[in-house]
């Protein structure tokens, strides 16, 4: 970019990155982009690394100055996850870009900065990629790219900021709205303020008040209106249109742009009476019943998902209240009446005898629980161990020409495994013992003609073509790998890799001594005390869980190690009996643990009074 260019777009860019009101994936995209022009950078990688993840960084944006692809873009790209995890733990990096960091006069540079993103739990960095630079001008490149490190974090805050303001009006709102109506002391004045409240909040024409009586919807307070004739076909097709949405138990907005909705059948009757616009009706709840609907109707603008759900929510905070003032509305006799029919009848009324009777069983079994005592097993999971495990890695660089054993089959000591192509090997050991000879007899020609320094050189060569040699002839008798031990084999499904390559010290076999095979189980901390007066229990595998196994204990790990996010106690256990021919370590599966006897109630209770006792401290 020429300089004026330069000084006349960066700025402007640095501007709208500030007051960026679009979506993050546009922003981060402008983003990198400022980053490759004001430090002059080949390649820009915005990277992030969740901390929900699998751990591993995703590329978030990236810009190249150029679609070219060469070497160091390629090695660059590699080293990409290494500079980012460097660079959460430094803060900065600034290296050479070859692998040999100490290469003097180096001119390719990979920089990487850690982006603080308070509103975030992820971690950010930017990588780039610096070509035809020296470390004095990538050091000021890195400070450049510094000065801009702060502008994600103030787009996430700022948008933290509004997203906060907007959810504290509508909170707000919703509050002015309940505190207009909860100073009512009366049903009816209440109704008639929650209305008028709603009318006014969501510009509607009229706002209506049903409550449930009986079966169905009744009328009880209409917006800016004290007084209704209930007699009119208005009212009773409005209470129709309540009804349906009780009904259903939904909430009802009429007309719907979408399909397969809830039935409209009388809303839509009654906005043809009306000649309405648009009507919503919602259930009001009291737990899981309804206790009443409130109806909305306004010739402008529809009701949308995101204000339905406003006036939702002050119907959720007032039915509750609204109920408790219908309730006290009654006379006293009433209420009083009501309150000792319920009693009465619950107690004494021969309707409720199925309740009794489960009350008395539900005695019975308490009593039951408390006093029988039955067998206490403690339950943990477990694998299958073996004492001796064995890896076969590959001595050399090779490709496979033949495997003899798969994963699951019986070896012995010396049993051939796989074979290992020596085509290469042998052409080189032809070609070692070629130079071999002809050194040999360059070293005999120097000799004769008495030239010392040739025949020193010959002789040298001729000693390191016999290490050369010696070297491939061992490889050559190393190519088929052999069992070191008699067990089974756990893992080498290679008949698939025939003609792949291998490299050296790769494993490609694992063999197990079966004759040695224990139990490893983990026991949750907190059945610890259990565990430790067991001295025997049983184990079922996941393959095979209608057979069962009996063990005994052999010792108890004295210190507890983390699993999963909880402390647990590793148990080494042996079979009473001789293992079975299927078994293979690794499986897992259930063991339970004798502990004695106890009660059914403490069996059934105990982790839940012992987490009590932890929250409450008693």
């Amino acid at each position: 970019m020429p300089e004026g260019d330069f000084f006349e777009r960066i700025p402007k860019e640095l501007e709208a990155l500030a007051n960026w009101q679009g979506n993050l994936v546009e922003f981060w995209k402008r983003y990198a982009g400022l980053i490759g022009r004001i430090s002059h950078a080949s390649v820009v990688m915005v990277a992030v690394k969740s901390t929900t993840g699998d751990g591993n960084w995703k590329r978030l944006s990236q810009w190249e100055a150029s679609e070219v692809n060469n070497q160091h873009k390629a090695l660059f790209r590699g080293q990409v996850p290494g500079a980012a995890d460097y660079c959460t733990k430094e803060g900065v990096v600034c290296r050479p870009l070859s692998a040999d960091a100490d290469a003097p006069g180096a001119t390719e540079f990979t920089l990487a900065i850690s982006l603080p993103l308070k509103a975030s739990r992820d971690t950010f960095v930017v990588v780039s990629l610096l070509e035809g630079s020296n470390e004095s001008k990538a050091r000021d490149t890195l400070l450049r790219q510094l000065l801009v490190a702060e502008l994600p974090n103030q787009l996430l805050l700022r948008q933290s900021a509004s997203r906060a303001r907007d959810d504290v009006q509508k909170i707000a709102s919703v509050l002015d709205l309940v505190a207009q109506v909860s100073p009512e002391q009366a049903f009816l004045s209440s109704a008639i303020a929650f209305c008028n409240a709603m009318a006014g909040k969501h510009q509607c024409e009229r706002v209506s008040l049903g409550w449930v009586e009986g079966d169905g919807i009744r009328l009880q307070a209409m917006s800016h209106t004290e007084r209704f004739d209930r007699k009119m076909e208005a009212i009773r097709l409005l209470e129709a249109a309540m009804e349906e949405a009780l009904d259903q138990n939904e909430i009802i907005v009429f007309p719907s742009e979408q399909d397969g909705g809830p039935l409209t059948r009388d809303h839509a009757q009654y906005q043809k009476s009306e000649d309405l616009k648009h009507i919503c009706s919602i259930p009001l709840h009291k737990g899981d019943d309804v206790v009443g609907v409130i109806t909305l109707e306004r010739m402008a603008g529809t009701f949308a998902e995101t204000e339905v759900q406003q006036i939702q929510l002050p119907c959720d905070l007032l039915s509750y209240r609204l109920q408790d003032l219908k309730y006290k509305d009654r006379w006293f006799g009433a209420r009083m009446k009501d309150g000792i029919r319920d009693f009465g009848a619950k107690f004494f009324g021969p309707e409720h005898t199925l309740s009794k009777l489960i009350g008395i069983l539900i005695l019975l079994g308490l009593l039951a629980m408390i006093l029988i005592r039955v067998p206490y097993r403690v339950e943990a999971n477990f694998i299958l161990k073996s004492d001796e495990v064995f890896y076969q890695s590959v001595p050399f660089d090779s490709y496979i020409e033949e495997v003899f054993k798969e994963a699951g089959d019986p070896v012995n000591q010396g049993d051939a495994l796989l074979k290992l192509d020596t085509d290469d090997l042998e052409l080189e050991q032809s070609s070692i013992i070629a130079d071999l000879n002809r050194f040999k007899r360059e070293a005999e020609k120097a000799r004769a003609a008495r030239q010392l320094a040739d025949m020193r050189i010959s002789e040298a060569l001729v000693e390191q073509n016999q290490a050369r040699l010696e070297l491939v002839q061992w490889r050559i008798s190393q190519a088929t790998l052999k069992s070191p031990i008699d067990g089974i084999m756990v893992e080498g499904d290679l008949k698939e890799r025939l003609g792949a390559p291998v490299r050296e010290g790769e494993v490609l076999f694992r063999i197990a001594r079966i004759d040695r095979l224990y139990v490893e189980a983990e026991a949750n901390e907190r059945d610890i005390d259990d565990v430790l007066g067991a001295v025997d229990g049983e184990i079922a595998f996941v393959s095979q869980p209608k057979e069962k196994f009996p063990i005994s204990i052999d010792r108890v790990e004295p210190s507890a190690v983390t699993k999963t996010s909880e402390n647990v106690f590793l148990i080494r256990t042996a079979f009473l009996e001789n293992p079975e021919s299927w078994f293979r370590p690794g499986m897992s599966g259930v063991a339970k643990l004798n502990a004695g006897k106890r009660s059914l109630f403490y069996i059934f209770t105990h982790r839940t009074v012992d987490f009590l006792r932890m929250f409450f401290w008693w």
